[in-house]
C-alpha cells in the first residue's frame, strides 16, 4: 500500500490588494446581492487571488503529523487524540520577504511531501485542496515531480471523504460529520471563518494548530470509513467473477489507475506466464495495461489471482509496457 497521509489546507486572500475592475469582475460571475461574507469566501478560495499559507499531514500508521505555513511561532508539539498523543512537526516560512516569495518555498516543501506519499486522504481535497495547489503551482512555474502523478496520470491513490460521506449528492462540514462518528479534538475555538482574522493579525500559531487538527479529524475519519472505501481481496474476486466480460473489463481498467508495475512484480508475472497457468478471462484494452499497480500494490490481489484473471496475450501487453514505460519503474 505504500504511505497514507491525510492532509489540509488553509489559504489568504489580501482583498484590498485585488485591482477594483478585477473585484467587479469576480463579483459579475455570480449573483452575490446583498451577501458580502459569502463573496469573501469565494475570494478565499479562488487560487487567483488568494495563496496557500497552511499545509497540515497526518501519517495515521507513523502516529505523526507535520504543518508548514507561513508565519512564524511553535504550533503545539503533541496532540491528544483519542487513545494516543500525536508527535508534531512544523516548518515556518517568513513572510518578510513577501507573501509571494514565501509561498513558493512553501509549495516546494508541500510537493515534497505529496511526492513520497501512496495514498492521500482529504475531505474535499479533489474539490478544493489539490485543485487550490495546482493553480498556484502552475503560477510560480515550480516542476515537482510529482505534479503528472496527480493531474496528469493519476497514479496516486486519492479518497475524497466528503463524495464517500455525501447524500444524493448533497455534502455536509468536516466538522458535522465528526461529530457524528464521535470523533472530537479540540480547535480552540477556531472555524474557518477566522482564517482571514488569524493571518491579518499574525496570530501564525493558532492558525496552523487550526489547520494540523483538520488533518487530524480526516486521518480519524479515515480509519473509521477504511472498509467502505476499499474492498477485500475476497470482495474483489467475487466481483470479478460474478461479472460478464463486457461488465469485469470495465471493472479492471477502473482497479488499473494508480502507480506503475514494479520490476519484481513483472519478474513474477515472467514466472508465471512459463508456467502457463490458464485464465478464465478475456484482458482490459492495451492502453490501460501499464497502469497494473494499484491492486497488486496494495496487496489487496496477489500476482496469481491476477493472472487467473488475464490471460496470456494480456501479460505479453504488461510486459512490452514495461519496456516501454521502464524509466517511470524505477
Amino acid at each position: 500500500m505504500g504511505r497514507v497521509a491525510s492532509f489540509d489546507i488553509e489559504t489568504y486572500c489580501p482583498v484590498e490588494e485585488i485591482d477594483k475592475e478585477e473585484v467587479e469582475y469576480l463579483k459579475s460571475r455570480r449573483d452575490y446581492g446583498e451577501d458580502k461574507e459569502g463573496f469573501h469566501r469565494d475570494l478565499f478560495t479562488n487560487p487567483y487571488v488568494s495563496f496557500l499559507v497552511s499545509c497540515a499531514f497526518f501519517y495515521p500508521e507513523e502516529n505523526r503529523a507535520e504543518v508548514l505555513f507561513i508565519g512564524d511561532g511553535s504550533p503545539a508539539q503533541e496532540i491528544r487524540l483519542e487513545e494516543k498523543t500525536v508527535k508534531v512537526s512544523h516548518m515556518c516560512f517568513n513572510p518578510s520577504t513577501g507573501l509571494y516569495e514565501a509561498e513558493r518555498r512553501l509549495l516546494e516543501e508541500v510537493w515534497r511531501r505529496l511526492e513520497g506519499i501512496d495514498r492521500l486522504i482529504s475531505f474535499h481535497g479533489k474539490g478544493f485542496d489539490l485543485e487550490f495547489i495546482k493553480v498556484r503551482t502552475i503560477i510560480h512555474g515550480l516542476k515537482p515531480a510529482g505534479f503528472h502523478s496527480y493531474f496528469t496520470f493519476n497514479r496516486i491513490e486519492h479518497y475524497d471523504l466528503k463524495d464517500l460521506l455525501s447524500v444524493a449528492g448533497r455534502s455536509y462540514k468536516l466538522e458535522f460529520i465528526s461529530k457524528r462518528f464521535n470523533i472530537s479534538i479540540d480547535k480552540g475555538g477556531v472555524d474557518g471563518s477566522r482564517v482571514r482574522e488569524l493571518f491579518s493579525s499574525s496570530k501564525y500559531e493558532e492558525l496552523a494548530n487550526y489547520n494540523v487538527r483538520d488533518a487530524l479529524i480526516t486521518g480519524l475519519l479515515y480509519e473509521r470509513c477504511l472498509y467502505y472505501l476499499i474492498p477485500s481481496n475476497e470482495d474483489i474476486l467475487e466481483e470479478f467473477k460474478s461479472l460478464g466480460i463486457e461488465e469485469a473489463n470495465e471493472l479492471i481498467k477502473r482497479a488499473l489507475t494508480s502507480s506503475m508495475i514494479s520490476k519484481d512484480e513483472v519478474s513474477c508475472l515472467i514466472d508465471y506466464m512459463e508456467k502457463g497457468i490458464k485464465p478464465f478471462y478475456n484482458s482490459p484494452s492495451q492502453k490501460q495495461i501499464f497502469k497494473l499497480g494499484k491492486l497488486l500494490s496494495e496487496k489487496r490481489l496477489t500476482v496469481e489471482e491476477l493472472c487467473q484473471l488475464l490471460d496470456r496475450r494480456t501479460l505479453k501487453h504488461v510486459l512490452n509496457a514495461y519496456e516501454e514505460e521502464q524509466d517511470p519503474i524505477t
